[in-house]
This record gives structure tokens, sequence and C-alpha cells, in this order.
């Protein structure tokens, strides 16, 4: 097929990593309309993809609808161009737009089968963890958990740093990072939130470290490592769901949220039939809660929040992504 589709959960990193490959190798990027272009047709928006030889790489396909009796015909008429062109096309989508394009517009038809990166298991969080810490400084720190003292990050050494499972420190570790993989669902910006939650007390300056040359510990390679102590998993404080809070109209402002991508609150209050007061009041609990959060008024689910939230909107029947 001329057109491929990769979709992935959010924070997963597949726009990123769709965007990256363009750059690196001169493919055009077409950024997402407006919302306001969505809701008038988007005939100025659709006139930069008319018929050439150029590649192109739209990396937010879940940035192109809106659910609005006027919020799909700009994607019809992009699905339409796209699958009657020859020109190559890379698309990224949300999966949970995924899910709902699958239902509203049977885009699951159309498409040949999306790639969908594998998720992250405990040995790939660890490996990426490892890499993210040799990057950080001159400083070696081990990772430990502050009850057991066992390692819950060991340090890496020989060619682990570079990505090599083969080699490694053999250490007595805690199963903190299983626990991290299986309550992300795999899904790196979801980890790598919940890891830094998980950090207790952290050295951050060489001169403390070398004060504290006495608490160090030898490793593999002669260096010496400082400990990083961190809560075992029981006493992470993580979101949760506010149950007692779980009304219809709290969860259609989430719902919504998810399948867009995230939303303007302009657009929000266009999608959602209560009153912009209502809306702000379900926003501003949930952002008090950590399970959203807002840059210049666009919101979305935070990382942290992502998990229970999905495990909410599914107990309550709501059509969710299908990768949990």
């Amino acid at each position: 097929s001329s057109a491929q589709i990769f979709v992935g959960p959010p924070y997963h990193g597949t726009p990123e990593i769709l965007t990256g490959w363009a750059q690196a190798r001169g493919w055009r990027l077409v950024s997402a309309p407006s919302p306001e272009m969505i809701l008038t047709g988007g005939e100025e928006w659709l006139a930069q993809v008319e018929e050439d030889d150029e590649p192109l790489v739209l990396p937010h396909l879940e940035h192109c609808y809106l659910r609005h009796y006027n919020g799909l015909t700009l994607l019809r008429r992009l699905l339409d161009r796209i699958f009657s062109q020859s020109r190559r096309w890379l698309v990224g989508c949300d999966s949970w737009a995924w899910a709902y394009l699958s239902k509203a517009l049977k885009v699951d038809t159309v498409f040949p089968t999306p790639f969908i990166l594998e998720a992250f298991d405990h040995e790939r969080l660890k490996i990426w963890f490892q890499q993210l810490e040799t990057e950080s400084g001159e400083i070696n720190f081990v990772f430990r958990q502050s009850d057991s003292g066992k390692y819950v990050l060991p340090p890496a050494t020989g060619e682990e740093a570079s990505g090599d499972r083969s080699q490694g420190f053999i250490a007595d570790t805690s199963g903190f990072l299983k626990n991290i993989a299986a309550y992300s669902l795999g899904i790196p910006g979801i980890a790598w939130a919940v890891w830094r939650r998980s950090l207790a007390a952290v050295v951050t300056a060489k001169e403390d470290a070398e004060e504290s040359d006495q608490k160090a510990e030898p490793v593999e390679d002669g260096d010496r490592a400082y400990p990083i102590w961190v809560k075992p998993w029981s006493q992470l404080n993580l979101p949760e769901f506010p149950s007692q809070r779980a009304g219809l109209e709290l969860l259609l402002v989430l719902h919504t949220l998810l399948i867009h991508g995230g939303l303007w609150i302009r657009v929000l209050q266009e999608l959602v039939p209560l009153s912009p007061t209502e809306i702000m009041e379900h926003l501003y609990f949930l952002e008090a809660a950590e399970l959203v959060k807002s840059d210049q008024e666009f919101w979305r689910v935070s990382p942290l929040g992502y998990p229970p939230l999905r495990r909410a909107l599914w107990s309550e029947g709501y059509l969710t992504d299908g990768l949990g």
C-alpha cells in the first residue's frame, strides 16, 4: 500500500518517532489542522496534500477530526486523497482515536494492518533507565529499594550500557521494574513518570557525592557508585480514580479528551453538552487529583493518571483502545 498507519497509546512516543524519521529522511511533515479548519471543511489545509510525488508524514491523525456533527468531513476528504494518490504516506494515530474512527468511519478496513510498537517489559525498562542514567553525568549511581536494599536498577556495565541484554551486572534485584511495566501497560512515557515519582532521595551534586564517598560502593568496573533509594512499590503515592465522583459528566469529559489526544478548552466546550463552568469544575478537580494536566489551556490526561482512568472507563463500558 502507498499508505501505512502506525497506532500507539498515549505517551508511547509514536508521533515523535514518525517526526524524527521524517526529518532524518527528508520527508515532508504535515501538521494537523486547527479545530476551526476541521469544523469548516478544511479546504485550504487539504490543498497542501494535493497530488505530487513528495512522500508525506502525518504524525497526528487524532488531531484531524472532532466528535461533532461537522467534525468528520475533513477527515473523510483527507482519506479520499490518501487512497486516490500514488504518493507514499506514513500516518500516526493515537490508539483511542483509532478505536473511535474504526467505529465511526471504518478506518481499520481502508488502511492496511497498523504497525504497533511493542510494549516495554521490565528488561527493556531496565536497559532504557540504565542508558539514561549513564548519560546524566560523571557520577555513577545505583538504585536500591529503601526497605530491603535490593537493587531496583543495577549499575550498567560492559555492553549493557549500549543496549546489549546478554551482558551486564548480575545482582539481587527486587521486582520493582516488573511492577512499573505492569502498571504502565508497557508504555514508556508512563513508566518514566512512575519511575520519577518513585525516587525517594537523590544525590544531585558532584560535591555532595564526593563528601559522601564513604557511602559509595565499588561496582564491576572499579568506579564508585552512589545510592539512590527508591520507595517500595506499596508506598508509592500514585493517583487514583475518584470513584465517588464517577458520574456520567466526568466520564464524558475524560473520554472526549482521550479519543482526541487532548483538546483546547474552547473546543472541549463545543463537544460535550455541559456549561463552561461545569467543564472547568471537572477539569480542576481532575487536575488536583493528578489525573489530567494543562498546557496553556490545552488539556490532556496525565501520564500518571492514564492507567487508573483507562481502567475506570473500561469498567463503565466506554469504548477503549484495546491495547491494555
